[in-house]
């Protein structure tokens, strides 16, 4: 024996083998009895059903389930927790200690750019310097070749002059050969 509740409803006809025996708290009590033609008793339960005034049963829908239709609701705000002083004196000892790291850092590249710096001028007075030096071998390679043509121009002009002196020698003796001849011929006649 079941007892309906009352809810929004649908229009439903009533079931066979259901009659109504009275009202119970606000419902209708249902019972089932054995049906016409298979003889088998059934009990229908109709916790979920109530009757209208035209008597037909209306179905009561399943209430929400909030899980599933609404989405659930958020915490509750809570308050900003303060922070305590040891966090506090921890939090600046980290700052203090990253501010001394990134000191030490900027020192260290400082010092590498003043290095870097350094360098490159000592490149730069060694370019200097292999560049003087490269114009006074250039000028001192000029002058060598000055001098050589000069010394050039001097072998030729002294072969010349000993080829000159090569031809006048062979003139002379020729000269002197046939001096030396006329004179043995004019002894001869005299004789």
């Amino acid at each position: 024996m079941y007892t309906t509740r009352p809810s929004q409803y649908t229009l439903l006809r009533p079931a066979m083998g259901v009659y109504m025996i009275g009202a119970k708290g606000g419902g209708m009590q249902v019972r089932s009895t054995r049906r016409a033609f298979g003889g088998v008793k059934f009990r229908h339960c109709y916790k979920d059903y109530k009757v209208d005034p035209f008597f037909k049963y209306r179905r009561i829908p399943p209430p929400p389930q909030p899980s599933l239709t609404a989405p659930p609701p958020p915490p509750p705000p809570q308050p900003p927790q303060q922070p305590m002083a040891s966090q506090l004196l921890e939090h600046n000892r980290f700052l203090e200690s990253e501010v001394n790291r990134l000191k030490s850092v900027l020192i260290a590249e400082q010092g590498a750019k003043q290095i870097e710096i350094q360098r490159n001028q000592m490149i730069n007075n060694e370019m200097r310097n292999v560049t003087m030096q490269r114009e006074n071998f250039s000028k001192r390679c000029n002058q060598m070749m000055n001098e050589r043509r000069q010394l050039i121009d001097k072998q030729t002009e002294l072969a010349n002059k000993v080829s000159t002196l090569d031809a006048e020698n062979r003139t002379l003796r020729e000269e002197k050969t046939s001096g030396e001849q006329s004179v043995e011929a004019k002894n001869e006649v005299r004789k």
